[in-house]
């Protein structure tokens, strides 16, 4: 009878580690008002929008969506260049300016920044925003 008990407790307990990962993760109402606020500390570096030029950092208009390493006349990092097959996504923008060094493998003259995933969220919207 303990066997039976702790058969059962086990099928209980992965039934619902199987369905709590079903559960969806968090989506934030993008703000990208909110975004461009975010985006100051950025244009140190970048600069974004109609006619923007390189600056210490490739210029991000239109960055979603476009090649990695893709912006002519700047130059990439050798880990960087290793990623120029896939294409910036919101996914993998957010895991870049989280952890830049961790997303290219080898070290970044971008800081890791240090924004809560609602901040990421308007900043990426921000920079959606700004297609062309």
């Amino acid at each position: 009878m303990p066997h039976i008990r702790i058969l059962l407790f086990l099928i209980t307990l992965s039934a619902g580690v199987a369905v709590s990962s079903l559960a969806p993760t968090p989506v934030f109402a993008q703000d990208a008002t909110a975004g461009a606020d975010q985006f100051r500390r950025c244009s140190a570096c970048h600069a974004i929008g109609p006619g923007a030029q390189n600056g210490r950092g490739p210029h991000l208009t239109g960055v979603i969506g476009r090649p990695i390493a893709s912006v002519p006349r700047y130059p990439y990092s050798s880990g960087l260049q290793t990623r120029s097959s896939e294409v910036w996504d919101r996914d993998k923008l957010a895991a870049y300016i989280a952890n830049p060094t961790g997303f290219i493998g080898e070290r970044s003259s971008m800081p890791a920044q240090r924004l809560r995933p609602r901040q990421v969220a308007d900043l990426i919207a921000y920079l959606e925003s700004q297609a062309r």
